[in-house]
């Protein structure tokens, strides 16, 4: 028997008779954390105000991170979706942090990763991005063409 057979053994032995257990307690925890982890994030405008149409903030945030990281050697760290603040109602802001390759200066990832998302975006009708802010946090070695994961 393993380790784990012998541990799950021993909490049998040790635990006393559950039918009269309360599993609620327990139960409202782990639902708590399971809506928590699939929170689908605040609703953002789409499309013209009149037309009251929304766009669930996880979604859009997917997308433009995915297009981020179509740049080569990018790899997105997070990405932050907020309502655009002035008189263009139905605008985002975007904000990514962004692990770019280290041959490449700061400005040519950002402006590649600026490019696809915006890209993106005007292939989505209704979702406008008023503005990405890039910051990039770490700079990282480009992996060789030869050197695949197996």
């Amino acid at each position: 028997m393993g380790p784990a057979g012998r541990a799950s053994a021993g909490l049998r032995e040790e635990t006393p008779d559950a039918s009269g257990y309360d599993t609620g307690p327990l139960t409202r925890r782990v639902m708590d954390l399971v809506r928590l982890e699939l929170r689908p994030g605040r609703p953002l405008p789409l499309g013209e105000p009149a037309e009251d149409l929304w766009i669930m903030e996880t979604v859009a945030a997917r997308a433009l991170r995915e297009a981020a990281e179509t740049a080569d050697g990018v790899r997105v760290g997070s990405c932050r979706l907020a309502p655009a603040d002035g008189p263009d109602a139905v605008a985002v802001e975007l904000r990514l942090d962004i692990h770019a390759p280290a041959g490449a200066g700061p400005p040519e990832p950002a402006e590649r990763v600026r490019q696809r998302v915006r890209e993106t975006a005007d292939r989505h009708p209704g979702l406008v991005v008023a503005a990405v802010d890039i910051r990039v946090t770490d700079l990282v070695d480009a992996p060789a063409a030869d050197d695949q994961e197996g």
